[in-house]
């Protein structure tokens, strides 16, 4: 799987990353590795980063420029919370999902494989992170 390689070239986050890499890898795996038949994450706020990346065929060798990253990590938790079912809230200022007591309540909308799906999110948080690195190195 060539994307695991190319996610798997910078040491991002350690164990926390490898683990979200190895998740991604049993999701996919679970679904068969095949695309579900057109779905996809919602679009809706999307960061014009993975627009961009879309619009580049999902080539996982194309890193697209996200720009300041303080402005790219809101629209990355705006895009996040809009995924989230209706039944999650958010509190205060913090776009950060909470979750109901209910865990019991249907999260399949969210399990799209391939490149529509939990891909996107992977490699959204790769550039993310990517660029948190080399404004370290900077």
């Amino acid at each position: 799987m060539a994307h695991l390689g190319v996610l798997q070239s910078l040491e991002l986050g350690g164990d926390l990353w490898q683990q979200l890499l190895a998740t991604w890898i049993e999701l996919e795996r679970k679904l068969h590795f095949v695309p579900d038949g057109g779905r996809k994450l919602l679009t809706k706020n999307q960061p014009p980063a993975v627009s961009s990346w879309f619009k580049n065929a999902h080539n996982v060798r194309f890193q697209p420029t996200i720009g300041p990253i303080k402005a790219y990590s809101l629209s990355w938790w705006k895009w996040w919370t809009f995924c989230q079912p209706k039944w999650c809230t958010s509190t205060g200022d913090e776009p950060t999902p909470v979750i109901a007591d209910d865990m019991g309540k249907d999260w399949d909308f969210l399990l799209v494989g391939s490149n529509n799906g939990i891909m996107c999110l992977v490699f959204s948080l790769f550039w993310w992170g990517s660029a948190l690195k080399k404004d370290q190195v900077e």
